[in-house]
């Protein structure tokens, strides 16, 4: 989720997304009511165009994500699962997957420090070693799991 709230643009005590993708709202959504246990009632939903928002609100829960953000790379050092959850919740908010490129929108500084200390290597958003940037987050970004190989 910390993954997913770094490139989403939310009010203070916001959680939410913006995607047209339906596979990724339904995991939001049970992420919310899983792990976060949000009433089902409190989880609001606008459908625009060609875009689903989907958002709660949550002081305590926002406080928490924004800090894992804020620490992401002190916190994301290891490829491990966390790191791994990490960096697919990036690629599912901010990636793109082309004619055989991987790119992420917005990287920001500790993005690609994260990426590289994780052995991913980028120019400009586009992932370089592919290969391995699926390995990394295979089972865990909707994006990837919508691409064949």
């Amino acid at each position: 989720m910390a993954g997913l709230m770094s490139k989403t643009k939310e009010e203070n005590n916001a959680i939410g997304i913006k995607t047209g993708m339906h596979e990724l709202e339904e995991r939001f959504v049970e992420i919310a009511l899983k792990d976060f246990k949000i009433d089902s009632r409190k989880i609001l939903v606008e459908e625009g165009e060609n875009y689903i928002h989907v958002c709660f609100y949550h002081s305590q829960i926002a406080k928490q994500l924004k800090s894992i953000i804020k620490s992401s790379p002190k916190i994301f050092t290891k490829r491990d699962v966390k790191s791994a959850s990490y960096i697919a919740g990036i690629f599912d908010a901010a990636g793109h997957i082309g004619r055989n490129v991987f790119k992420i929108n917005g990287l920001s500084t500790e993005d690609v420090f994260i990426l590289q200390n994780l052995g991913i290597h980028t120019r400009g958003g586009t992932i370089l070693n592919i290969d391995s940037f699926m390995e990394l987050i295979k089972g865990r970004s909707v994006l990837l799991s919508r691409y064949s190989v």
